[in-house]
């Protein structure tokens, strides 16, 4: 937090236009000034190479047999906003989802994103963010994708570990489904690593079912993306553009 303390993204706007530019100021809204810099350090070392593979699933909002999963009569699912930093900071940091300061939370906002919080009294459950028309997302090209206008993606699941083991993903991730399959959504599609075995339980208990696979292979400064599709329907096709060639 303390690391982009000084920074204003609407003081970074020299060069309009520039997908570059935006890349680096998504990069400091969304890690802050250190936190982009380290970043870079390491993206820039000549690592030999490697791969990972995200699974993508998708849930069927229109399907009649989604299992429906209450929340714990204490806990409260709440649509969140600029001003409920103080329950974000409660959360723990991984550096596998992007860590929550107010400059990424407006700029999420601005862009059409949706938070969604899961709270006891003024104690913090879990946070994510549902995106419609945009979502960001690390490592695809231009920085983003566009879902089809009948789906949204969630991303940046965080539990408290307090509430862990208890359901609650499941359980909110059921009753977001049923906020966007009446706002008129077909598709919940959420991403998750492959090797994250307790995620994809929670993620598979809450009736989602894994459509294709992500394989990311790097070698130093090269990056390409192969698409697995795992079942062949159309619906799903948009998947193509997080391809890198």
């Amino acid at each position: 937090m303390s690391s982009s303390a000084g920074y204003r993204p609407d003081g970074f706007a020299a060069v309009p236009g520039s997908a570059a530019w935006r890349r680096v100021r998504r990069a400091l809204v969304r890690h802050g000034t250190w936190g982009t810099f380290r970043r870079a350090a390491v993206k820039l070392r000549p690592v030999r190479g490697g791969e990972y593979v995200h699974v993508w699933y998708a849930m069927d909002l229109a399907a009649a047999d989604a299992p429906k999963r209450p929340l714990e009569p204490e806990l409260e699912l709440r649509r969140g906003g600029g001003d409920d930093m103080w329950l974000l900071e409660q959360l723990p940091l991984d550096p596998h989802v992007s860590t929550m300061t107010p400059w990424l939370v407006q700029d999420w906002l601005g862009s059409g994103g949706s938070l969604w919080l899961v709270q006891n009294g003024d104690r913090a459950a879990l946070r994510c963010w549902v995106f419609r028309d945009w979502c960001p997302m690390g490592g695809a090209p231009g920085g983003g994708i566009r879902p089809p206008s009948d789906a949204v993606v969630v991303k940046d699941v965080m539990t408290s570990p307090e509430f862990r083991g208890r359901g609650v993903a499941p359980a909110a991730w059921a009753a977001i489904a049923d906020a966007y399959r009446e706002d008129g959504s077909r598709w919940m599609y959420i991403r998750v690593d492959s090797k994250n075995d307790s995620s994809r339980r929670a993620i598979e208990k809450a009736g989602f079912r894994e459509v294709a696979r992500l394989h990311t292979r790097w070698r130093y400064w090269w990056r390409t993306t192969r698409l697995v599709d795992g079942t062949g329907e159309p619906a799903h096709g948009w998947l193509q553009q997080l391809v890198r060639a």
